[in-house]
């Protein structure tokens, strides 16, 4: 049976919360695994997470046994070296997950055959480097366009100027 799981940024706290999606009234709620029932009522366990972090698994993991959930931000190299960027999202028109490119390709993956498509993408290849909710700069193509030690430079350069 398929592991169906959520994980959700908690408001107050901001830290992930892992379990079973629940929305009422119009507020998001995780209830947490372990989570205490008493007779028929939830006593403990459920949490209001940010609407916009949550995230579900895809039932796979990274090539370091990473969970990999819907929002992540994924690299992995194509065929010929390149590094490719993306990040997981589900959609209903195909009823599953696929890799939505940032940077490098020219065209989403699909999961239709148990992981491979026949361009030879494997889902355990990916490396999950981030997530929408806590790096939204690794949104931007330009983020990885400019090199990490060009992004360090510019982060230098704001602080200076902030306290010039």
């Amino acid at each position: 049976m398929k592991r169906i799981e959520f994980r959700g940024k908690e408001k107050v706290s901001q830290l992930w919360i892992y379990g079973s999606l629940v929305i009422h009234e119009n507020r998001t709620f995780i209830i947490f695994k372990g989570a205490k029932m008493r007779e028929k009522s939830l006593i403990n366990g459920l949490i209001e997470v940010i609407p916009e972090s949550v995230g579900q698994f895809i039932g796979r993991c990274d090539k370091n046994k990473k969970e990999i959930y819907a929002g992540d931000i994924v690299e992995w190299e194509n065929n010929f070296g390149d590094k490719i960027i993306g990040w997981i999202r589900y959609t209903e028109s195909i009823a599953g997950f696929y890799v939505v490119l940032i940077k490098g390709g020219y065209q989403p993956f699909y999961d239709f055959s148990g992981g491979k498509n026949k361009k030879n993408f494997a889902w355990s290849g990916l490396r999950v480097v981030g997530n929408k909710t806590e790096n939204p700069e690794m949104m931007d193509y330009e983020y990885w366009v400019k090199g990490k030690k060009n992004r360090k430079e510019e982060e230098k350069n704001e602080f200076l100027q902030k306290f010039s």
